[in-house]
Formats: C-alpha cells, structure tokens, sequence
C-alpha cells in the first residue's frame, strides 16, 4: 500500500505567526516521546485531509525522522472553518487502539428513486484494533434498504483484526418515507444541526486497554 507522508518542520514561532506565514500549526506527540511543535505545509495537508479523513492516517516527515501517526484532533475557526492547529498521534502500527471512525453511506440515489431517505443518529462508530488496521472510514452500502429497515453493526465489513466496540443492536440510521418525514423546514433544520454536529466532532484516539 503506499504510504501517506505528511511533511513538518519545527515550529518557534506563535500559532498565530505560523498561520500568517500560511502554515499549519500543529503538535506531534505519542507514547514514549516527547511531544513537539511542528508547523504543515498548508496544502499538503488539506489536501490528505480530503483524501482520507479526520482518521487519516501518515507518515510524518521531520528532518531525517520518519514516523507513523494518526490524525487526532483539527481545530478550525469558528467563522471561516479554516484549519487553525492540528495534533498527530505518533504511535507504532502495532499499537491496539481505540477510535471513532466516520460512516459513509453509498446509494443514497437508489433510495431517493423509491422516494426514501437515510435519517442517521450516530456519525461514527467505535473500534479497537491495531493502528495500522483500523480503517479510516466505514463505508456502508444502503442501496437495498426497504422502508423501516435500520442500520447496524451487522451491515458493517471491517478489516481483518478489527472489532466494533458497539451493542449489535445498536442503531445508526434509519430509512425513512421522504414524504411522511416532515416539513421542508424542519428538514432545514435537521440539516443544520447535523453539520453543526459534523463540526464539532473530533477524532478520537485511545490507546487500548492491556
């Protein structure tokens, strides 16, 4: 599989004199090493973001050092959503991890031919595994939903190695009736508060309990 570098540089500067130089401030930081100040090529690293995901996972260039981490948490401005600070959590691939990773849902279209529509009530679902292993999105194919018929673990394929630390029965979306779900307003507004959730919600990474 090829590998995602991400390059960085140390940082002296302020964040604040970082981001007017157009770059990234971040902080790199792991088990066993000491956590440091580094800045991103700003594009670089937008770029691997819309790629693969507040779950990306990288190789981090610094100098000669080269390590493997996961994006942990991206602070963004309240007004303009630019990235603002980034931390990448070094951690050996080996590593047993526990994580948030993102759902993705394909054949929406297919839905929206039988007049239904995908209602979600979780965003991401919990998993252990090793850091290397554990994807960074989970994508769920929902083409051949019926009216009724809800979202779950089982609907869920996941690597080799990786468990879903969640209830089987637990819900993560439902199809519903386009017509029966209530008034275009209040689709506007379900919508908001969804991205307003979208936005708030961090990667997060845990080590696994031994």
């Amino acid at each position: 599989m090829k590998q995602t570098v991400l390059k960085a540089d140390l940082r002296t500067d302020s964040p604040k004199k970082t981001r007017a130089s157009g770059f990234i401030p971040g902080v790199l930081h792991g088990p066993g090493t000491q956590s440091r100040s580094v800045q991103f090529e700003r594009s670089s690293f937008i770029r691997i973001l819309a790629k693969h995901g507040s779950n990306a996972k990288v190789w981090v260039e610094l100098g000669k050092e080269k390590n493997f981490g996961i994006f942990k948490e991206i602070q963004r401005d309240p007004l303009d959503k630019s990235i603002i600070h980034a931390t990448i959590h070094l951690v050996s691939q080996d590593q047993e991890l526990k994580m948030l990773v993102p759902l993705v849902y394909t054949g929406r279209e297919d839905l929206e031919n039988r007049i239904l529509m995908i209602q979600t009530i979780k965003e991401h679902v919990e998993m252990s595994g090793k850091a290397a292993s554990i994807p960074e999105s989970i994508v769920v194919d929902i083409s051949a939903k019926e009216l009724g018929d809800s979202v779950t673990v089982a609907d869920m394929q996941l690597p080799k190695g990786v468990r879903i630390l969640e209830a089987d029965d637990e819900i993560f979306a439902i199809i519903k009736d386009q017509r029966s779900f209530g008034s275009k307003e209040e689709s506007e507004t379900s919508d908001e508060q969804t991205e307003s959730a979208e936005e708030s919600v961090e990667p997060a990474v845990t080590p696994a309990e031994s």
